[in-house]
């Protein structure tokens, strides 16, 4: 077995691995790596190879911290292989023993790595081996809520809280329309103006429409997203964007404004008995707080996911390997504020 970059012309060779994996994400997939470019990431791609199969692969982004030219490495979701195969140990080690030599090569300060995984004695095996720190402030969410789309529509729908199903009823009753997006943009522009309102209303930045714009377009001439909105009266009031790979079908962002008639209920049934009727196997409604408790300022986005009777899926977590253990104390301090840091920074590049 060797691992080694994956050359430009294997691209679809490389989704294709991605996709077919248990431990799948699209935050693995090339076409990921090639959006995340838009946001300033760079990206390398290694393969593990053995007797002429793909056996095991990551993308890793990285790019320069702010203050000391040092470059932080990220493995969202990754790496991908058969954690449960006999040789899961020897591939998993190739491919960080060769990210990381690439990292110290290129001047990194840590690797953060994200496994699609639940409890796993192989990756434990590792935080041991190579002293991983478990971080603080992960990007990605650790715990999220799964729906198996193989049970049959009826059980899925007895499978929600009462509450949910009220609503839903009542949704139909009130004569809420769902629709989908069929290529036009005008969708795109319906969801944003949705997703945008969200984010002034409860403080949260989002991306740019322009990098929306660009995703959607990138994505949707794979068939890799898909957007849904609710629609009352010919009026938009409630939308999702999904991101689809492999068996997931993956609520990535969502927007809706103040009604009468809750819409979000029925808008995300529609989406899982299209999902289902499309063959894939999860809907994942992503992220929920990992200690919630009534009264917190996220109970309400714990009850709306919870309420559709999936499956609470814990992740094992985010963790670093560190290269330089100085500066990454001091990171750790300025991690946090990085956001509102790199802010200032582009206002200020601007002025100029």
């Amino acid at each position: 077995m060797y691992v080694r970059l994956l050359r430009k012309d294997e691209n679809v060779t490389f989704d294709e691995f991605i996709s077919s994996s248990k431990y799948s994400s699209i935050y693995q997939s090339f076409q990921w790596g090639e959006i995340r470019k838009y946001d300033d990431w760079d990206v390398v791609r290694l393969i593990a190879v053995d007797s002429k199969q793909i056996v095991g692969a990551l993308s890793c982004l990285y790019r320069k911290t702010p203050l000391f030219s040092k470059r932080i490495y990220y493995i969202p979701r990754g790496p991908i292989l058969d954690f449960t195969s006999k040789n899961a140990y020897d591939i998993f080690d190739a491919l960080f023993l060769k990210i990381a030599e690439f990292a110290r090569r290129e001047n990194g300060l840590y690797i953060r790595l994200s496994p699609n995984i639940e409890q796993m004695a192989h990756f434990y095996d590792f935080i041991i081996k190579y002293n991983l720190y478990r971080v603080r402030y992960p990007i990605l969410h650790s715990t999220t809520y799964r729906l198996d789309l193989s049970k049959t529509e009826d059980q899925l729908f007895k499978s929600m809280e009462s509450r949910v199903k009220y609503d839903i009823r009542r949704a139909v009753r009130e004569n809420v329309n769902i629709i989908s997006d069929d290529g036009g943009e005008e969708y795109l522009e319906a969801f944003y103006c949705l997703l945008d309102q969200v984010s002034v209303r409860n403080k949260f930045p989002i991306y740019s429409y322009e990098m929306m714009q660009y995703i959607w377009q990138l994505l949707t001439s794979l068939e890799m997203c898909k957007i849904f909105l609710a629609r009352i009266n010919d009026k938009i009031v409630s939308g999702a964007f999904l991101l689809l790979f492999g068996d997931k079908c993956i609520y990535q962002w969502g927007g809706s404004i103040r009604t009468k008639i809750n819409p979000n209920q029925l808008l995300h049934w529609e989406i899982m008995r299209w999902a289902k009727s499309k063959g894939f196997r999860i809907y994942d409604l992503q992220g929920i707080p990992e200690n919630v408790k009534e009264g917190d300022e996220l109970w309400g986005i714990y009850l709306f996911k919870r309420g559709f009777g999936g499956q609470r899926t814990q992740l094992v977590g985010e963790y670093d390997y560190i290269l330089s253990p100085a500066l990454y104390r001091v990171w750790q301090i300025i991690e946090p504020k990085y956001p509102l840091i790199k802010k200032y920074l582009l206002k200020a590049r601007k002025e100029k």
